[in-house]
């Protein structure tokens, strides 16, 4: 439903920035293909972009500057006002991204430069006063519409055969109802069983659309590797024991100031006993660990578990579970 409550600043970019102009898009880009099939990591992952500090500040303090500075180029005019957004209204930013024409909206449904790829966290700065006299014609005008400079994706299937869940099964469209990325962040409460295979090799978001789409193949020899020590502060796995056991100190220190957050401290415990279930490759294996969990943690879980009882239910529903 929230899709639904920002309708209308999605229609009209004057009610995200009044007589918005035109859009400057920028995108950071936070990955790369990641090398290796699935099953060959010890735990499961967690999407590259979760590895991040939280991205909103360090982009927003980036694009605040840059708004400074188009700001104060007197040439331009002295009316010109800039509004940064970084997730922080709800503007159309991969269609907005695509009318550039240096990439396009793939099956998978990211933006993919053609040249760096769909790994990139994308922003934009709204900008309106500027006065356009003097500029060279031509060099500000929109993309003409349903034209693109891009290859696009043409024959290539790849996320869709890749696509473990089936949410990519018809062209240009994700049903969220069968995505991991949602049942691993967004989603509150239970998973339903039918996923729970799935969160052996993610067990926050999902980059598989990603690692296997082509466009993701060159970036790194054409373009080097981002210098990203300063943003990251997870590795490429969760530690599900040290999950599954963290109090709520625990969590703010582990997980505090990323994107892990978004699954809430329930969520990320959710999470741990579905993934640590689904790497149990027999029926005795999962007998083990329910046993030991309800010698060490159910008691626990009871006590931090929100409303719903999402955890309670979660180990309860375990016993659905064949291996």
């Amino acid at each position: 439903s929230y899709l639904e409550r920002g309708t209308l600043p999605r229609e009209n970019p004057d009610l995200v920035h009044p007589s918005t102009e035109f859009v400057v898009v920028v995108g950071f880009r936070y990955g790369e293909r990641e090398v290796g099939e699935l099953g060959e990591f010890a735990r499961p992952r967690i999407a590259q972009y979760g590895r991040l500090k939280d991205y909103h500040k360090f982009m927003r303090k980036k694009l605040d500057g840059f708004s400074s500075w188009l700001e104060n180029q007197k040439e331009l005019g002295a009316s010109v006002s800039c509004r940064p957004t970084v997730d922080s209204a709800p503007v159309l930013e991969r269609a907005m991204a695509a009318s550039t024409m240096s990439g396009f909206i793939g099956k998978n449904t990211c933006f993919i430069h053609d040249s760096l790829g769909s790994f990139l966290l994308l922003a934009e700065v709204f900008v309106s006063g500027v006065n356009l006299q003097g500029t060279q014609e031509g060099t500000l005008e929109s993309a003409p519409v349903g034209k693109t400079s891009a290859s696009g994706c043409g024959s290539c299937r790849r996320c869709q055969v890749h696509c473990p869940t089936g949410a990519l099964d018809e062209d240009y469209r994700l049903d969220a109802r069968k995505c991991l990325a949602y049942w691993s962040i967004e989603h509150r409460g239970p998973v339903p069983l039918e996923f729970w295979p799935y969160f052996k090799d993610f067990a926050f978001g999902c980059d598989i659309c990603q690692n296997v789409c082509p466009k993701n193949r060159p970036v790194v020899a054409k373009h080097g590797r981002p210098e990203l020590s300063a943003y990251q502060k997870l590795g490429a796995t969760l530690d599900l024991e040290k999950v599954l056991g963290m109090n709520q100190k625990d969590y703010e220190e582990l997980f505090g100031g990323t994107p892990l957050t978004r699954a809430k401290f329930v969520g990320l415990k959710r999470n741990a006993i579905i993934a640590s279930v689904a790497m149990a490759d027999t029926d005795e294996k999962i007998q083990e660990l329910t046993s030991t969990w309800q010698d060490r943690h159910l008691a626990s879980w009871k006590l931090e578990d929100d409303a719903h009882k999402t955890l309670q239910k979660t180990f309860e529903m375990i016993e659905g579970y064949k291996a």
